[in-house]
């Protein structure tokens, strides 16, 4: 059995048809395990298909840009009592902040997201990075900071876009024997 997932399925004659980034996602996975089964006319093309594969999940994640200081997060209390709500103002305090992608997600909105961390106490926090702009006040002190490591984020993706269409070039070459093209 390959993959590690039990679906279930309302309408047992309607074969479950999963998405193509899984399909990848488990050939990739189960590479070791697949090549040595397939018919050997095919086998050295899927093992070279497999390891650009394993290249290009490399590229499409990672930490893309970290700073270490002091950065603080504003948060909001909220206590209710006797009819009356008070808002008590605080900060969280970091020490490091990261910038990650992975772009092998299979949901888009954590593709992309922000990590805060005290590694003095261990807390972490994980926004996406998408929210910073519906939180102004939450992460007020860290705009600045914010806008270099997305700055360079942005560079670190763009080389890391060259290589991947490198890769899906190569990858395209491999396969083109095999696509049937429609009539």
């Amino acid at each position: 059995m390959i993959g590690n997932t039990i679906y279930v399925v309302p309408d047992p004659k309607v074969r479950r048809q999963p998405p193509e980034d899984e399909v990848f996602q488990t050939l990739i996975r189960y590479a070791d395990t697949i090549t040595p089964n397939v018919r050997k006319s095919i086998r050295d093309e899927l093992a070279k298909f497999c390891r650009l594969g394993e290249e290009l999940m490399v590229e499409l994640e990672g930490e893309l840009a970290s700073r270490k200081g002091r950065f603080r997060t504003l948060s909001l209390e909220y206590d209710h009592s006797e009819g009356l709500t008070f808002v008590r103002l605080g900060w969280q305090a970091y020490n490091k902040v990261s910038i990650y992608v992975d772009f092998t997600a299979t949901a888009e909105v954590n593709r992309c997201t922000l990590h805060l961390i005290n590694t003095n106490t261990g807390a972490k926090i994980i926004e996406n990075v998408y929210d910073v702009c519906y939180a102004p006040l939450y992460f007020c002190e860290l705009y600045d900071t914010l806008a270099e490591m997305l700055e360079e984020a942005y560079e670190k993706l763009q080389a890391k876009k060259g290589r991947c269409d490198e890769i899906l070039k190569e990858m395209k070459k491999i396969v083109a024997p095999f696509v049937l093209s429609e009539l």
